[in-house]
């Protein structure tokens, strides 16, 4: 096994920032389930009724997911890094 080639940029990528972000949500969302159920009795009714309440858990997975899509992705930001230190 080998580490990337730009490894010590790794918190520069989408998908490492949405792994980080599914992980914090999840956590919460496991650690402290009380306070995900106050969150959301405080969130406005607009917001409520674009998410139902059963599909809350599945954002954590969801974020985790897009983090997949995201590694896939060329991410220009980080290709004229790149073009620049060379």
């Amino acid at each position: 096994m080998k580490l990337i080639e730009n490894w010590r940029e790794c918190w520069r990528f989408w998908s490492t920032r949405l792994a980080i972000l599914g992980t914090a949500i999840t956590s919460v969302l496991l650690a402290f389930p009380e306070a995900a159920l106050s969150v959301w009795a405080i969130m406005p009714v607009e917001f409520k009724n674009a998410i139902p309440a059963q599909y809350m858990p599945f954002i954590g997975i969801g974020v985790f997911a897009l983090s997949i899509v995201a590694r896939l992705i060329k991410q220009e930001g980080l290709e004229n890094a790149k073009r620049e230190e060379s």
